[in-house]
């Protein structure tokens, strides 16, 4: 497989440190300020199965586990209300969560994948019948 690029390797270090964030990853690394062109070049970057591959192989089980703990366990607060109505409502980031843990068992291969290679073989059999030997 071939080597990642200085670049591309600056991005998988980053990624890493940045919760498995590609857009703000791009953003830093490849000094890009539009958020819309980060969070494509983000897509592609983290795409790409040798930048998979050294993701994967720099995220020890542990950390995963401990992210996914980390994750769940992380709250979300918002204003419901107005007036003396007003309130706090702290709630867990479910997108966020759920989006980051997705990605991270997809780059450790935790997930089945979505296409399977298969072969099916198959036998064509005729038949012909004895007595006047037609199909």
């Amino acid at each position: 497989m071939e080597s990642l690029k200085p670049k591309e390797k600056e991005f998988v270090d980053k990624y890493i440190k940045n919760n498995a964030n590609a857009t703000q990853t791009v953003k830093d690394v490849y000094k890009i300020e539009d958020d819309n062109y980060a969070g494509v070049k983000g897509n592609r970057l983290i795409r790409k199965d040798k930048i998979i591959k050294s993701i994967a192989e720099r995220l020890p089980d542990d950390l995963l586990e401990q992210r996914h703990l980390e994750l769940l366990n992380k709250r979300e607060f918002h204003k419901v209300g107005e007036g003396e109505e007003e309130h706090i409502v702290e709630q867990p980031e479910t997108q966020a969560v759920s989006k980051a843990l997705d990605m991270a068992y997809k780059i450790k291969g935790s997930y089945v994948p979505d296409k399977v290679p298969t072969t099916i073989n198959v036998v064509l059999v005729k038949f012909i019948d004895k007595e006047d030997g037609k199909l």
